[in-house]
């Protein structure tokens, strides 16, 4: 098929190529403007061994006890905890606690997400003096590298990308809904 008979096509089904591209514009716009703002904050913890005697299996437990940190913070006992120490203004809060490490390194990310950009910001820097204040072992200590900022902007949905990719399905959809009449029309 050559270009002209694309565009000739699309001008004898342009209406439903339109009702096609509208129609996904529509879900597209739902998708980004509908479902409430989230916001995210992350404070970023240093996790090394402790005391002035370092040797290979003090490096060696902090590597093993890495991943049960990430862990940690994922139990709903964790997230009881931080609740409570949370001041009572933002205890109400619809919050969700996750970590995650830096492969190779000694850094732990711990990342509170939701509506209100105060409130997550203050459940991060909660939940990083709690996992520091659980002793985990003698053999590691736990510091905050970076507390957690007031974020500025939320983090979902992401307006842009969705609306560009709904712009680009409807296209497609389109095209392929001209097709699909041509053929239809070819057959009765």
């Amino acid at each position: 098929m050559e270009f002209r008979d694309l565009v000739r096509t699309l001008k004898r089904f342009r209406l439903l190529a339109a009702g096609v591209f509208a129609g996904v514009m529509l879900l597209g716009l739902a998708a980004a403007f509908l479902p409430a703002d989230k916001y995210r904050a992350s404070s970023t913890l240093l996790v090394e061994p402790s005391g002035d005697d370092v040797d290979f299996s003090d490096v060696e437990a902090v590597r093993f006890l890495l991943p049960a940190l990430a862990e940690r913070v994922d139990t709903s006992a964790f997230h009881a905890r931080v609740e409570q120490a949370v001041p009572a203004e933002y205890r109400d809060e619809d919050v969700t606690l996750a970590a995650s490490i830096e492969q190779g390194t000694g850094l732990v990310r711990l990342t509170a997400e939701g509506l209100d950009p105060r409130g997550v910001e203050v459940w991060a820097n909660t939940a990083a003096r709690t996992l520091i204040d659980q002793r985990v072992s003698q053999r590691i200590e736990i510091s905050v590298l970076d507390p957690a900022d007031l974020p500025t902007s939320p983090s979902s949905p992401r307006k842009v990308p969705i609306l560009l990719g709904s712009a680009l399905l409807g296209l497609i959809l389109a095209v392929f809904a001209a097709f699909a009449g041509t053929r239809l029309r070819q057959r009765m």
